[in-house]
């Protein structure tokens, strides 16, 4: 454990990365082997499939986009703050929408691919089209590379900012027995985050094969809220070289070989310089087998 400065006192940091001779300092939340092997959790390859339109994007803008949890599907994301706090003297309850309004995420998944992945996340809304903008492709990186942007050098206050953890899958039941369990003093005391943060680390079982790790920003400092897209303040940017973080690109593996040929040069086309190719998930090939 290791213990920083700050202007209202000290506060703990959960991790610090020494990695040749430079400094990472970041959160790590949910992570078993963290007292053991630190190592070990930075070259874990994770991987997530986004449409081709983003990933486009992440190549003329060169950002990762985070998103505040409301954007997402799932009514359970970010479930702590979306509940009213009862203030027993003033004898009202009283909104956390500012506190959770400052949350953004992204998810990444431990598991190389699976069928329900590609089925839920390249929805093939036309599937004779290849220029479908929800035709997915997956990318995959190592947490290393990940953490190394997930982070901002000048910002004195970044272990509180910046989080990476794993998500935990629990009932229902559960998730509700940590509602009644936990005041709101219980989570803000200390004026850290990362109890906070911790809740958007927690999703239902039924979520369970996507074996989650995310990034995870409170954004509360200006250093920070400079990174929030003026546009659309749902989204926060991570500025990012896409080369450097992307190790390998997989295509659609429903495609048929002249819709993957032609993904794949337009994967190039964007300025991709690494591996590209199809998902082998549904390849095979017949071979004989004996006859008794």
């Amino acid at each position: 454990m290791v213990w920083v400065a700050a202007d209202n006192g000290y506060r703990y940091v959960a991790a610090i990365i020494l990695e040749k001779y430079r400094l990472y300092v970041m959160t790590l939340l949910n992570f078993d082997e963290v007292t053991f092997d630190r190592d070990k959790i930075l070259d874990l390859e994770v991987s997530r499939i986004l449409p081709i339109k983003r990933f486009f994007s992440m190549f003329s803008e060169k950002s990762l986009i985070l998103v505040r949890p409301r954007c997402w599907d799932d009514p359970f994301e970010n479930f702590y703050l979306q509940c009213p706090v009862h203030s027993e003297t003033r004898r009202e309850n009283i909104s956390l929408e500012n506190l959770r309004a400052n949350w953004y995420g992204q998810s990444w998944s431990k598991r190389s691919e699976n069928d329900a992945q590609w089925r839920i996340y390249s929805h093939r809304e036309y599937p004779n089209d290849v220029n479908d903008p929800y035709l997915g492709v997956r990318i995959k990186t190592s947490m290393r590379k990940l953490v190394s942007y997930h982070r901002d050098e000048n910002d004195r206050f970044a272990p509180l900012v910046y989080f990476v953890g794993r998500v935990k899958y629990l009932s229902t039941a559960t998730i509700e027995e940590f509602l009644g369990k936990h005041s709101f003093q219980d989570l803000a005391c200390g004026g850290q985050s990362d109890r906070f943060a911790q809740t958007l680390l927690m999703k239902r079982e039924a979520f369970s094969h996507e074996e989650e790790i995310r990034l995870l920003a409170n954004v509360t400092g200006v250093d920070c809220a400079k990174r929030i897209d003026p546009i659309n303040e749902d989204l926060f940017r991570l500025p990012i070289d896409p080369n450097a973080l992307i190790d390998e690109v997989l295509v659609d593996p429903r495609l048929t070989e002249v819709q993957t040929h032609y993904m794949i040069a337009e994967v190039r086309r964007c300025g991709y310089m690494g591996v590209v190719k199809q998902s082998e998930l549904y390849r095979f090939t017949p071979r004989p087998i004996r006859f008794y």
